[in-house]
């Protein structure tokens, strides 16, 4: 699932990667490793592992988008549930306005967003350097990476299942018209009530750090060091020098 995962998010409106495990502490300037199952591993920050502070922060970018993502055709969202009274929601017959998730496939995702809030480092040429300096001082251990960029979601759900034929049922909280919502309208109107089998979810999650944006070091063979999105290699240059260590753009292009 995680490489489909984090592939979809970071194509879709959000344009970083999610945030694993779902609701984990994250913020500006937290080191960490990503591992292979795309779960972030907390190894520090900014200002203990360099001795820098991050530095100040640019405008919050607080925005109206609202868009879901998925893992595709093999999910299903049904915004006018009926519950069989005899089946396995049967306690939730009564529910007045019900939606369900049905997932095909045992690496199936469903994700919501309505609201999107964007906390940046102003400054992230100087924590670059930083980290290239640090990096072939050998304090800077290969797999790490820095957040630089985070998504709040003003309203989230996100829903990761691990079986296939899978389904999820969520109930509206509040007043919700049935047949004036859509798929984005999961994200903050409805929360879980149960499923047919395990999953990994947060439902109607308010101000959720669910996305981030991170660097690395790169470094391969015959080449300086440089700085990369979420590319992490070993090292073969610990000998360089400060003046030879490249200036960096503030932005590395996709």
């Amino acid at each position: 699932m995680a490489n489909n995962l984090v592939d979809r998010v970071r194509h879709s409106e959000a344009r970083m990667r999610p945030v694993l495990p779902l609701n984990q502490p994250m913020d500006l300037g937290y080191v960490g490793v990503i591992d292979d199952d795309g779960s972030f591993r907390y190894r520090g920050t900014i200002s203990t592992l360099l001795g820098i502070s991050q530095g100040a922060e640019l405008p919050v970018s607080d925005s109206d988008a609202r868009f879901t993502i998925s893992s595709g055709s093999n999910v299903k969202v049904n915004l006018a549930a009926k519950v069989d009274a005899a089946g396995p929601f049967g306690a939730f017959a009564n529910a007045k306005v019900k939606a369900s998730i049905t997932f095909g496939a045992s690496d199936g995702f469903f994700i919501a967003v309505d609201g999107l809030k964007i906390r940046e480092v102003a400054e992230p040429e100087t924590l670059n350097l930083a980290m290239l300096r640090a990096y072939r001082d050998g304090n800077w251990q290969e797999d790490f990476v820095y957040v630089y960029q985070v998504g709040v979601a003003k309203a989230f759900t996100a829903i990761l299942a691990h079986q296939a034929n899978t389904d999820v049922l969520l109930s509206a909280k509040g007043r919700v018209k049935a047949g004036a919502i859509s798929d984005v309208d999961l994200a903050g109107k409805f929360g879980f009530s149960a499923s047919t089998s395990s999953v990994t979810q947060l439902v109607g999650g308010k101000n959720i750090k669910a996305f981030c944006n991170v660097y690395g070091v790169e470094d391969r063979w015959f080449h300086k060091p440089k700085v990369r999105q979420f590319i992490v290699e070993p090292s073969f240059a610990k000998t360089m020098t400060d003046e030879a260590l490249p200036m960096l753009p503030a932005r590395v292009p996709k």
